[in-house]
């Protein structure tokens, strides 16, 4: 059984593909789009605030339940790649 944090993350890519498919059609100002984008942002303001994230990081990386790779591939998914810098202060940034 997944726990909540496994079902947001997998709303989250689901909505993240769905998005991308409406950019790939330019409909970035359609109704569908804006509606996602707001769900989006509610779910990353009430189930991915930075104490959540930072209880992830302590209970599912430290251990290693997970790898860093991993959690920095969830962050970028989720939509909280600001928080980076909290975990991984020495990484530089690349820009393709």
């Amino acid at each position: 059984m997944k726990d909540p944090y496994e079902k947001v993350y997998d709303t989250l890519r689901e909505l993240n593909y769905y998005q991308t498919i409406l950019k790939l059609n330019n409909l970035e100002d359609s109704e569908q789009y804006k509606k996602i984008d707001d769900y989006i942002k509610y779910l990353q303001d009430t189930y991915l605030t930075p104490k959540m994230v930072d209880e992830i990081f302590a209970f599912r990386v430290l251990p290693g339940k997970i790898s860093h790779t991993q959690f920095r591939e969830w962050l970028r998914i989720i939509g909280r790649e600001d928080l980076l810098n909290r975990y991984y202060p020495n990484m530089m940034e690349v820009k393709l």
